[in-house]
């Protein structure tokens, strides 16, 4: 049995979502971890804060962040966004619908963008600076407890890439 990306739109059963959420194993399917990305801030190079090496939330404030929009954002990042930034009004923050338009935005100048550095698109105009504080991310695959032999390459490629 080939593995399946899950999305979390397609599943209607709240309490089977919630375990996925929670990252437990549910029926036959079970989560394996393949990268831990944090959360940044797309930065273009010509801005006062592109040389940090880090940035704080507190260094966000007074800035417009671009974010990109919850049906086209892991569920992971959309939560964390809520909670970091919760307390902004809607005109500080700017809605993207993709990682690519987050980051075109940004270079532009509209604002500061916010991903999760596994999807972030490469760009030498713009700095790519970790916040700090924010704790990372699970990304990973559900499959089946038992895979074919292809399927256990395909999750190994997918964790160690190189």
């Amino acid at each position: 049995m080939a593995a399946t990306l899950y999305d979390a739109s397609a599943i209607q059963d709240h309490d089977r979502l919630a375990a996925l959420d929670r990252r437990e194993a549910v029926g036959t399917l079970v989560y394996e971890e393949v990268d831990r990305p944090c959360l940044i801030a797309l930065v273009p190079k010509t801005h006062r804060l592109a040389r940090k090496r880090r940035l704080t939330v507190a260094d966000l404030e007074g800035e417009r962040l671009i974010i990109q929009t919850p049906p086209h954002c892991p569920r992971a990042v959309t939560k964390l966004q809520l909670n970091l930034f919760h307390e902004r009004l809607p005109g500080s923050m700017l809605p993207a619908e993709s990682g690519e338009a987050v980051a075109t935005l940004a270079l532009a100048g509209f604002g500061i963008g916010i991903l999760a550095s596994i999807f972030m698109p490469p760009d030498g105009r713009i700095s790519y600076i970790p916040l700090e504080g924010v704790e990372p991310l699970s990304y990973g695959i559900y499959h089946p407890k038992e895979v074919d032999g292809l399927t256990r390459r395909f999750i190994s490629l997918l964790a160690h890439p190189s």
